[in-house]
């Protein structure tokens, strides 16, 4: 953008005969961008964690990093004022809308009894779609309704302590990051697999399309579900999540439909280590 706003002062200065050529035009000029790193949340263990975090939070329930003056730390719970976060992390996970798009979803959008929601507010004519609820989010916002005081058809489903919509802006500060900021002391307390850096309500929206995968959804059905019209995005996810091992795959499976899904691949390591057990012996 710097580089635009000097080329076009620049070019006055070339028409007015106050230097000879434009030195801001040409590709040599501009830096090359790196891409961003890709963040993948697509373990069921690392999806239900952050879905605990936000649940936690809902209750009132925050771990809280404290020092004294002679800066002696340790960790305490404080009660929190929220509202929904956890409805909002699994509509993000779940059902794969952008920030502004979730933020602005009123109870009229949401199809309970279907299992599906409409996204008409999206930033793109693709992204004004129809979205098939997972059991799980079906779950969740079933209970969100029950939990909130406004469910007319244009109350929004999202709200702030004080009753606004969610903006894209509150949904990143005051859900997605004080969820993930909990469940990092989760993973502390537990010594659990900490989530990948650079987790941002666009990054949970890339995670519905690697459940999408995971769960056996073809290319088609995963654009369609995310308003996407360029297949590029899906093949990549797509190559990342066939890396998963099958178990993997099948726990994640198990947990987007609202089953047990923690003892799925254990039962084989377990038999793996008894048999070398008996060899030993």
């Amino acid at each position: 953008m710097h580089i635009d706003l000097l080329a076009q002062i620049l070019a006055v200065a070339v028409d007015h005969g106050h230097i000879p050529s434009n030195p801001a035009v040409g590709k040599r000029r501009r830096l090359k961008v790196s891409k961003p790193r890709p963040v993948h949340l697509d373990s069921a263990e690392q999806i239900a964690i952050v879905l605990e975090a936000a649940g936690q939070l809902d209750r009132g329930e925050q771990v809280v990093d404290v020092r004294d003056r002679r800066g002696r730390a340790w960790q305490q719970r404080q009660p929190v004022q929220t509202s929904g976060r956890r409805a909002v992390i699994a509509t993000l996970l779940l059902g794969g809308g952008r920030a502004s798009a979730t933020g602005s979803l009123l109870w009229r959008d949401v199809d309970l009894a279907n299992g599906r929601f409409e996204v008409g507010r999206d930033k793109t004519d693709a992204g004004m779609r129809e979205v098939d609820m997972l059991p799980l989010l079906r779950e969740i916002l079933t209970e969100h309704k029950a939990a909130s005081a406004n469910t007319g058809p244009d109350d929004p489903v999202f709200v702030t302590t004080a009753g606004a919509p969610r903006s894209r802006h509150n949904l990143r500060q005051d859900v997605v990051d004080a969820v993930v900021a909990h469940e990092n002391r989760l993973v502390r307390e537990r010594a659990a697999q900490p989530l990948p850096l650079g987790i941002t309500p666009h990054k949970l929206r890339h995670t519905f399309a690697s459940i999408l995968v995971a769960i056996g959804k073809d290319p088609t059905y995963v654009m369609a579900q995310l308003g996407h019209t360029d297949p590029a995005f899906t093949l990549r996810v797509y190559a990342h999540t066939m890396r998963r091992s099958d178990d993997e795959r099948a726990r994640l499976k198990a947990l987007v439909e609202g089953h047990d899904w923690a003892h799925i691949g254990h039962k084989t390591s377990e038999s793996a280590s008894a048999a070398a057990e008996r060899d030993s012996a």
